[in-house]
């Protein structure tokens, strides 16, 4: 998991577009997510401790996140 964590550092998410869990979900949301001006392409949260467990990425209008 360690291993795993680090390597989020050098990832732009590309790699995890069109990947799907292996067992998906999928849910009803009204979420709403204030930005500032663009979204652009790229990494938008990469975890920094092994208590975060998400790496959040943009890409092709799509939000993806990653389990570390």
């Amino acid at each position: 998991m360690a291993q795993n964590a680090v390597s989020y550092n050098s990832e732009d998410g590309i790699v995890f577009l069109g990947q799907a869990p292996v067992k998906a979900v999928e849910m009803q949301a009204n979420l709403t997510f204030p930005i500032d001006g663009k979204l652009y392409p790229g990494v938008l949260f990469i975890p920094q401790a092994m208590e975060h467990k998400w790496a959040i990425y943009f890409h092709n209008e799509t939000l993806i996140f990653v389990r570390s």
